[in-house]
């Protein structure tokens, strides 16, 4: 992995990974903890980033998971809650 150094290295270093990714849903730069914990204060118990925030259609967050570990497993909980908020089931 590569050092980044400031934002704006790390946001291209996160557009490259966006691109490489084919990642086709909202991504946001959270900068670093404390910097996304004063961003987003109601997030609680953010030990790490990236995280997942899942946001059902009222703007209720239903789950909030660690980004880290991008196996199949975690591919299949990604599918399954995207699922649960695309049929409003939360």
């Amino acid at each position: 992995m590569e050092k980044i150094e400031d934002g704006k290295d790390r946001r291209k270093y996160l557009k490259r990974f966006i691109d490489e990714q084919n990642i086709n849903y909202l991504v946001l730069d959270g900068g670093d903890v404390s910097e996304f914990s004063n961003a987003l204060p109601q997030i609680e118990d953010v030990d790490g980033l990236p995280i997942e925030i899942f946001i059902n259609r009222t703007g209720k967050v239903v789950d909030i998971r660690n980004g880290y570990g991008y196996t199949e497993k975690w591919a299949e909980e990604l599918e399954e809650n995207l699922q649960n908020l695309l049929a409003d089931i939360n």
